[in-house]
């Protein structure tokens, strides 16, 4: 019935709203609650109410002067801030589609049609790798494939976050296949998370309320370089007024919870890039794997030395077989891959 309106709103927001409109608990709509639900949708824009809630707060915080609107140029910075990776063009075109009266600014209605354009361009991503893994046609993608399709997002997948992400989507632990609404209902979940497991996350929450003196939601930028050396992760205060720069999206200075997490994680994700680059550049056979010398080496470009200036020994059970793919003699000094 919705479909024949031109409204296909995903499985779980459907059930959402239709929850909150069946006023008597009878699983019937009347033509009253029938008219609320297509209201409902159409204010949304096809968002549950927690992600409406979310957006709203977002566009309330950026809008500085209370003049109802913000700047069309903030919406990079917006999208970063939600974890949406997407490139410089898309927005653009999104921008010019919604911003129909070219004055620059965006109100809240097409804050949140911003959005929904923005969540169609990822779904089609987020399909394309769905139907690419449906090698069966039967409609449903592998547990398996979660991962990948994670990556997607612009994340480095943690396989046990995924799992973990999956369960708080009530994803049964045996169910091995997912279909397209249970696949976005997880990456939503998993980016609210930003990818933390919960005990990192609890463990980031816990550095923040020690440091939190004032007990007002905030920290200033002294504190978050104090919060990430007690997470155990060095950093300078140049790296951290930048990275504080990126999420902190009112400006104020200072960041709330849910900023530290995407701090942290912008964190995490320029170590992770500088790592991976140190790899590519000692794996010069290409295949994967690093003798222990190529390791330190690799460890010591990134400055990844304990206080002796040594790069930490790979543990025994982080070590692997020599890969048969290489020609003549391994490394002379380790037979032993990581």
């Amino acid at each position: 019935l919705l479909a024949a309106f031109g409204i296909e709103p995903l499985k779980h927001v459907l059930e959402e709203i239709l929850d909150e409109c069946d006023s008597d608990g009878s699983g019937v709509l009347d033509l009253v609650e029938f008219k609320t639900v297509m209201q409902i949708i159409r204010e949304r824009e096809g968002f549950t109410k927690g992600e409406y809630d979310c957006f709203m707060e977002l566009f309330a915080r950026c809008d500085n002067d209370g003049s109802g609107e913000i700047a069309s140029e903030e919406l990079d910075a917006l999208l970063t801030w939600l974890g949406y990776a997407m490139e410089k063009e898309h927005t653009t075109t999104i921008m010019r589609q919604v911003d129909v009266d070219n004055n620059g600014t965006l109100s809240s209605e097409e804050f949140l049609i911003c959005m929904r354009k923005v969540r169609e361009h990822e779904m089609t991503k987020i399909h394309t790798v769905f139907v690419n893994a449906d090698s069966d046609g039967s409609g449903t993608i592998s547990r398996t494939e979660l991962p990948a399709a994670v990556q997607t997002l612009g994340y480095v997948p943690d396989a046990e976050a995924v799992w973990e992400a999956a369960a708080e989507a009530h994803i049964a632990e045996d169910q091995t296949d997912l279909d397209f609404g249970e696949l976005w209902r997880l990456l939503t979940i998993y980016r609210a998370r930003e990818g933390f497991l919960k005990s990192e996350s609890d463990e980031i929450a816990s550095a923040f309320g020690r440091f939190d003196k004032e007990k007002n939601g905030e920290i200033g930028v002294l504190d978050v370089g104090r919060v990430l050396r007690w997470l155990g992760y060095p950093a300078s205060f140049e790296l951290v007024q930048q990275l504080v720069a990126q999420v902190d999206i009112d400006g104020s200075g200072r960041l709330s919870l849910p900023e530290l997490r995407k701090f942290v994680r912008m964190y995490q994700g320029r170590e992770l890039a500088q790592a991976r680059k140190a790899f590519n550049d000692y794996d010069t056979r290409r295949v994967e794997a690093l003798t222990c010398n190529e390791c330190q080496k690799a460890l010591k470009s990134i400055d990844c030395v304990d206080a002796r200036g040594l790069a930490v020994e790979p543990a025994p059970h982080d070590l692997l077989p020599a890969p048969t793919s290489i020609d003549g003699p391994c490394d002379p000094a380790s037979q032993s891959y990581i």
